[in-house]
């Protein structure tokens, strides 16, 4: 064999292995794309039934939630408007809950100062202010019912 010979072959033998080389690259490539599209598609599938499963569950519980919210929506309205004509049938009742828990915060904040202030323990200038409008607010109160309840006993 002589050198011409041995380079054709060796040239035809790199040319199959390319060859042979390229139609296996080209299999493994046909392979992965398959294996991708099969993936994607399982992963399709599993978010098609996850939407079709809570999807319902989700228009279901917005609706309930809805229906709840209209339903407390009402009752809050009918509560306040029987509240509004009871304020306005009964003030004397209404000015008198009223001075029941201005008196409760007033003993709250007598509870929190003591028998009262001395030169040596002055109030807070705000806890002072505060005082005297819950006493203020009492006194008002009370002369407002005062007056209503007079009024009502003498059937007017």
């Amino acid at each position: 064999m002589t050198l011409e010979t041995y380079s054709i072959l060796l040239n035809t033998t790199i040319g199959v292995l390319i060859i042979g080389y390229g139609i296996w690259l080209r299999n493994v490539f046909q392979h992965q794309i398959k294996a991708k599209d099969a993936t994607i598609e399982t992963k399709d599938a599993e978010i098609s039934r996850l939407r079709g499963e809570t999807a319902p569950s989700i228009a279901d519980a917005y609706a309930k939630m809805r229906a709840h919210a209209e339903s407390m929506t009402a009752d809050v309205t009918d509560l306040t408007q029987n509240l509004d004509a009871s304020r306005k049938t009964q003030p004397q009742f209404f000015l008198l809950m009223e001075i029941g828990a201005l008196d409760e915060v007033l003993e709250h904040m007598k509870s929190l100062v003591g028998p009262g202030p001395t030169p040596a323990m002055p109030l807070d200038k705000a806890f002072a202010e505060t005082f005297g409008f819950v006493v203020e607010q009492i006194e008002q109160r009370g002369a407002r019912w005062r007056e209503l309840n007079a009024e009502f006993r003498q059937g007017g």
